[in-house]
């Protein structure tokens, strides 16, 4: 790099990544903030002063306009008295990174797994203590005006049972049952219950082009990722609206695994783009706090990766959002991801 910031020179692999060398590419050209940019363009200021190693991280932009993390070690070159150009070796660790981020995930979704379990095993045992004698008192001779309370607790624990059920599948490891299932017969069931979990108001309709194909695939567990994204569909939307539930092959191979693809497409409140990484983190949620742990997604997420899929989602503020669970499925059980996973 030299003294007015431009980039005389790139091995090929620096060529291949961030593009080839012209005459007017400039070091401001291939970083990605002007912060990253300064850190080279100091060193060059400071050069008649300071001639060490420096080592530092920055990110550059490659030839998509991809930032990529790096280390460098730059070392400026004397080229006489007044001049010098600096020579830079940088690493590409983006990737070293990203397995560093996902190896911290992981321990934290066990860790939370771990103590998960624990509560809702000792919050159950306390549950189930208060129903029995919530059932007790009922069938006692207690006095009307206390009839409508008794109720009103009872109900109340039954939610929470459900919540701690919710818990306690989060923390649960999944084990895949899979069965051989007609994929049509298999997407108007899901259908006619995603309409009995949503009032009147809200239709909910099906699109599929499975032409009678069965496929293997545990047909509960996908019954339950589809119904939950089904539910937060309804909850998105205010008063009148659609579901659409939509099914077809992302990929189809012959005599191999294909990738089964379902979207549940709604025209409710939308998610904001800050909040579309988060929506599959335990405990995040966008409903009020009343309206559940923010456990769907992530159980969702956690299930599907049980079986060798994954969620994308796309969304729109007033527009609505659409949930697209790609799994992969085959013909026979053996040939289905989820059946090496099966136990998982």
């Amino acid at each position: 790099i030299q003294k007015d910031g431009r980039v005389s020179y790139q091995n090929d692999y620096a060529r291949e990544k961030l593009g080839s060398v012209h005459n007017e590419m400039r070091i401001e050209q291939i970083t990605a903030t002007k912060e990253d940019a300064e850190k080279f363009l100091q060193m060059l200021r400071n050069s008649r002063t300071d001639q060490d190693s420096k080592r530092f991280s920055c990110q550059l932009l490659s030839s998509d306009q991809t930032p990529m993390t790096v280390e460098v070690n730059c070392k400026v070159r004397r080229q006489g008295k007044d001049d010098a150009d600096l020579v830079c070796v940088a690493q590409d660790v983006t990737e070293l990174l990203d397995q560093r981020d996902r190896l911290r995930q992981t321990e934290k979704f066990e860790a939370l797994g771990e103590a998960c379990a624990r509560i809702s095993h000792d919050y159950a045992n306390l549950l189930t203590i208060m129903s029995g004698n919530l059932r007790f008192l009922q069938k006692s001779e207690v006095g009307e005006e206390y009839r409508d309370v008794l109720g009103d607790i009872n109900s109340a624990v039954t939610d929470s049972k459900a919540l701690t059920q919710q818990i306690g599948q989060y923390s649960t490891k999944q084990r895949i049952d899979l069965t051989s299932v007609d994929l049509d017969d298999f997407m108007a069931k899901l259908t006619t219950m995603g309409q009995s979990l949503c009032p009147e108001e809200i239709v909910v309709s099906l699109d599929t082009s499975f032409a009678g194909d069965s496929r293997w695939l545990d047909e509960t567990l996908v019954t339950s990722i589809v119904l939950n994204i089904v539910s937060n569909a309804r909850d998105a939307i205010d008063g009148a609206g659609a579901i659409l539930i939509k099914g077809e092959y992302a990929e189809k191979r012959d005599n191999a695994t294909d990738v089964m693809m379902i979207s549940i497409e709604d025209n409710g409140c939308g998610i904001a783009a800050e909040h579309l990484n988060k929506v599959t983190d335990p405990f995040f949620s966008t409903k009020k706090s009343s309206a559940g742990l923010g456990l769907g997604l992530s159980t969702v997420a956690r299930q599907l990766e049980a079986m060798g899929g994954h969620l994308k989602i796309a969304s729109e503020v007033g527009v609505g959002t659409t949930m697209v669970i790609e799994l992969p499925v085959a013909a026979t059980e053996a040939l289905n991801p989820a059946y090496r996973a099966r136990g998982f």
